[in-house]
């Protein structure tokens, strides 16, 4: 019995199923989990765009996130730089590349791809 409460009340907090109850019924405005965490679970599309500090951008398929927004950290298969303004890609060799906190992310942008699937793989 505590066992199957510790899952669904860590199940809880992961998915944010309470808070989402209470802001459906208005009775609470905040989430759970940070932005950060809110955004790569909720948001369809795992395809992304990350803005790095010094005008480089990078492209790829999201396959991890950290869960703090703090660490933001993102590793992303299927990767390429960005190379000129006419969004030319560079792809990055090798099973991906992974952004840490270090790496200066400004922003990411998810891409709308129409599917959840990364090219190559069905």
């Amino acid at each position: 019995m505590a066992l199957a409460t510790g899952v669904l009340y860590s199940a809880s907090l992961n998915h944010d199923w309470l808070l989402r109850l209470l802001r459906k019924w208005r009775i609470a405005q905040r989430t759970g989990n940070s932005i950060w965490n809110d955004a790569f679970q909720d948001i369809p599309s795992f395809f992304v765009l990350v803005k790095l500090y010094g005008d480089r951008s990078i492209v790829g398929f999201l396959l991890y996130y950290s869960y703090e927004q703090e660490d933001m950290s993102l590793f992303m298969e299927y990767a390429a730089w960005i190379v000129d303004s006419e969004g030319t890609r560079s792809p990055i060799d090798g099973s991906g590349i992974l952004l840490t906190k270090k790496s200066g992310i400004e922003s990411v942008t998810f891409l709308n791809t129409g599917k959840n699937e990364p090219r190559g793989k069905s």
